[in-house]
């Protein structure tokens, strides 16, 4: 079974082909572009998380019960700069390019700017996500910032685990 989708909702906005067979559901060409406010998430600060996560996939194949077993992605987020915004910063955007090994959504995503350098690692699976953010910030205050809020530091790197579901 294929078909070609659109959708065009409050939550995302996206286009491209869907693909039903024995065992798995395969996306191609698929363009979306997610709200992240839309979704009650919270940034590594607590706050309420907005901005703008732009998604392509091409031959992305999930088994059924949630494996991912072929595919490349590329992600680009604002959601870095907005959330820098709220605290007085200026942020930057996050991008990468990810692809399935080992039945997870690998997404390794890096930025820099003003504030620093940032790398993130979202491991997606059947159970959910585990995102993994390393920081490394230009100037102490920020730091000092950084360990209040939970992050842990090693030599100049500061790193927060977070888990969750993804549904």
């Amino acid at each position: 079974l294929r078909a070609d989708l659109e959708i065009d909702g409050q939550i995302a906005k996206s286009q491209g082909t869907v693909s039903a067979g024995f065992g798995s559901i395969r996306f191609d060409d698929l363009k979306a572009r997610v709200d992240i406010a839309t979704l009650d998430l919270r940034d590594a600060f607590g706050a309420p998380m907005s901005g703008i996560v732009n998604l392509t996939a091409d031959n992305l194949r999930v088994t059924y019960d949630g494996l991912c077993r072929h595919g490349a992605v590329t992600l680009r987020t604002d959601t870095f700069r907005r959330s820098a915004i709220q605290y007085g910063g200026e942020g930057f955007e996050l991008s990468g390019a990810g692809e399935c090994r080992d039945d997870l959504l690998l997404l390794p995503l890096n930025g820099s700017g003003p504030e620093g350098e940032a790398e993130v690692m979202i491991r997606v699976s059947r159970n959910g996500y585990q995102s993994e953010l390393a920081f490394i910030p230009a100037d102490e205050q920020l730091a000092m910032a950084l360990t209040t809020f939970g992050f842990v530091q090693n030599g100049s790197r500061y790193s927060l685990t977070q888990r969750g579901d993804v549904f």
